[in-house]
């Protein structure tokens, strides 16, 4: 009997851990053009991707999200975000946001940079299926605006 329970506890503690390691992967910002953006052990989502460019003084992002078969909801948040000057802080210069009912969605938007400098783009997406929400983080590639 005791033998059971602890292989029983074992197994549940094996699932937590397992699937608590694919949210905690999916909430670190990475860098998904390196990585591709795809989600392989993702519940709800197949794919999201964003490129930031900044030519003449113009930041343009295009971001999609795309979710698993019978996906019902797609909400996208983007921000555009400017280094500081002095050390590793990043702070919010224009966000937007887009929910779409379907399987995928994509936000694609131009903004006037006020000031020379670093920027990235942040981008948050929360995928609904079946009931589920999954939420995730990226954070693209700087690009320097000189």
């Amino acid at each position: 009997m005791v033998k059971t329970v602890k292989k029983s506890l074992v197994a549940i503690i094996c699932f937590v851990l397992l699937v608590c390691n694919s949210f905690v992967s999916k909430a670190v910002g990475v860098d998904f053009e390196e990585y591709g953006g795809n989600y392989l052990n993702s519940i709800n989502t197949v794919s999201v991707s964003a490129e930031l460019s900044i030519d003449s003084g113009k930041a343009k992002v295009n971001c999609v999200a795309a979710g698993k078969r019978g996906t019902s909801k797609i909400e996208m948040s983007v921000t555009i975000e400017k280094k500081s000057s002095k050390g590793d802080n990043w702070s919010a210069v224009k966000s937007w946001s887009v929910t779409e009912k379907g399987t995928s969605a994509k936000l694609v938007k131009t903004y006037k940079l006020s000031s020379k400098g670093t920027y990235r783009c942040v981008i948050k997406t929360t995928i609904t299926r079946d009931g589920l929400s999954e939420t995730s983080y990226q954070i693209s590639k700087s690009k320097d605006y000189k």
